[in-house]
């Protein structure tokens, strides 16, 4: 499951979503009504298990830790645990989830009780895969949303290709000299302009700040502008 969720090939994806259906369908016969949640929570915390172990990212380790408790562990859909997982697992993964969120160092996270729920769920889930893998056939007609979903990836891709392409040739343009230097004003009226400057004349305040208006300390609008040399 794992291996299939990890994987960004379109076929991978279609795969794992009949297998949930397939939950959704077999669960209830078997009396485990819960299963396709168990799914989703466990792919979420392998998700989590990147962001601890690989990321070392405090924010998303927190986010992630704080949406699995308030969607499979506090729900507020009845049952208010969306899991098969005994009461000290939800206690546990609480305690944790607690500790999670009060540390800002992701060295000390401890996401122990998350994967020992995560290794219980793989037992339960391991037979239904087996099944499911068994009797599943690719559909030979995606439908029209997964087609949809395709086309903007391959739009998305294409874009991204183009915009390296036109980063890597790239080149500055030359600039026209004007004066003894190339210099550049900007302002909220003007914008950027080009302006002559001589550097043996220091009267302005060259890559400071001038301001530009009547010698009035009361008047609080003044027009910053800012100089630069090229």
């Amino acid at each position: 499951i794992i291996a299939v969720s990890n994987s960004f090939q379109p076929e991978s994806s279609i795969k794992l979503y009949h297998f949930y259906k397939y939950l959704q369908r077999y669960g209830n016969h078997e009396g485990l009504p819960l299963i396709p949640n168990d799914l989703i929570f466990y792919l979420e915390v392998e998700k989590l298990r990147d962001f601890v172990h690989k990321d070392m990212d405090d924010i998303l380790v927190r986010r992630k830790v704080e949406g699995i408790i308030s969607c499979f562990l506090e729900s507020v859909m009845q049952p208010a645990v969306q899991i098969d997982v005994s009461t000290e697992s939800v206690s546990s993964m609480r305690r944790q989830g607690s500790h999670i969120a009060k540390t800002r160092e992701p060295s000390t996270f401890n996401i122990s009780s998350y994967e020992a729920v995560q290794k219980s769920l793989n037992v339960t889930l391991l037979p239904f895969w087996t099944a499911f893998c068994k009797s599943y056939k690719p559909p030979q007609t995606p439908g029209k949303t997964w087609r949809f979903i395709e086309e903007a990836v391959e739009e998305y891709k294409s874009r991204s290709r183009e915009s390296s392409a036109s980063l890597r040739e790239a080149k500055l343009p030359k600039m026209k000299k004007r004066g003894v230097c190339s210099a550049f004003t900007y302002s909220l009226k003007d914008g950027v302009r080009w302006k002559e400057w001589d550097p043996g004349d220091m009267s302005g305040t060259l890559g400071g700040r001038t301001d530009v208006g009547h010698d009035n300390s009361h008047r609080k609008h003044r027009i910053s502008t800012v100089v630069g040399v090229v």
